[in-house]
């Protein structure tokens, strides 16, 4: 095992990057695609031409997908899941799917029982410094609430005086009114009826008649 995790890491520092032609002159972002021109001299494996992807460079069978330590990479996405990992021969990827709190927990249970994790050198270290984010994290929140819930009873609060105000308006308003009726009443009593005299309306239908006769003067 020993000899092929060698074997590989030599064939691995003589490896070149392979590129997509035309990679310096347009920009590919090096994905890889294979050259498929009729006279395409990389296609060909001419001399003095970039060289293509072939089986020599491969790694060993029994030594693929291993770490330079010759550990096998495993998955982890709970804390169940380190009961089925080996501390000899496994190496732990955290899943990008955990959050933060979970991972933590994977992190100490890993730090309890001795396990390595490939993507963090120092577990000790990484705990400490996310506990302390996720403390510093928690006061924030719990600062908003608070502040939330102030500014909430001062709207309240605000909103009470504004009906009490109007009320009291209200009230005001109406009694003016009510004083002015009254006052307007009493005025109204206090001053005399003035008697006119009835007029005949028959002395008044006489007179009409004789000014329509033509030739009377009253």
């Amino acid at each position: 095992m020993t000899d092929k995790l060698e074997m590989r890491n030599e064939r691995k520092s003589k490896k070149p990057t392979f590129r997509r032609q035309d990679s310096n002159k347009y920009s590919f972002k090096n994905k890889w695609r294979k050259p498929r021109g009729l006279h395409n001299k990389r296609r060909l494996s001419k001399k003095g031409h970039q060289k293509n992807p072939s089986i020599g460079y491969g790694s060993p069978k029994e030594v693929k997908y291993l770490t330079k330590e010759g550990l096998n990479r495993v998955m982890v996405n709970n804390l169940q899941d380190l009961k089925k990992i080996n501390k000899e021969k496994d190496i732990i990827i955290l899943s990008s799917k955990l959050g933060m709190k979970k991972k933590l927990e994977v992190v100490e249970g890993c730090i309890s029982q001795g396990l390595k994790i490939e993507s963090i050198k120092d577990p000790k270290k990484y705990a400490e410094d996310k506990k302390a984010l996720f403390e510093e994290k928690k006061k924030q929140k719990k600062k908003k609430l608070e502040k939330k819930e102030k500014t909430k009873k001062e709207l309240v609060k605000k909103a009470k005086e504004k009906e009490e105000k109007k009320d009291e308006d209200s009230e005001d308003k109406q009694k003016e009114i009510k004083e002015d009726v009254m006052s307007g009443k009493q005025k109204e009593q206090k001053i005399k009826p003035v008697d006119t005299k009835k007029m005949d309306s028959t002395k008044a239908k006489a007179s009409h008649m004789a000014s329509s006769v033509p030739g009377t003067k009253q």
